[in-house]
């Protein structure tokens, strides 16, 4: 079980040299997650990468189970998507 902030997350351009990539909480103000120099060429993608990352997690687990289940990956990807998952997860 994952143990990271919760998403949605998003990306907020404050427009002084950073960008800010925030979760969602109940209250609707945020919560920061990370701040990005934007001074640096590729500062957007970067922070829409990290701000997708709780959902390319949830898509990765799903697809890992499924494919579990049903043998529908090959060992070595699997053990690929297996290690990325522990990655993401801290382990």
């Amino acid at each position: 079980m994952t143990k990271h902030t919760p998403g949605p997350w998003h990306v907020e351009d404050f427009g002084d040299k950073r960008l800010t990539i925030f979760a969602e909480d109940v209250d609707e103000t945020g919560r920061p997650i990370a701040n990005i120099d934007a001074r640096r060429p590729e500062a957007k993608e970067n922070a829409a990468l990290i701000a997708s990352a709780p959902e390319l997690l949830d898509v990765v687990l799903r697809v890992a189970g499924h494919a579990k289940i049903h043998a529908a990956l090959p060992v070595l990807l699997l053990q690929d998507i297996d290690a990325v998952i522990a990655k993401a997860e801290g382990e």
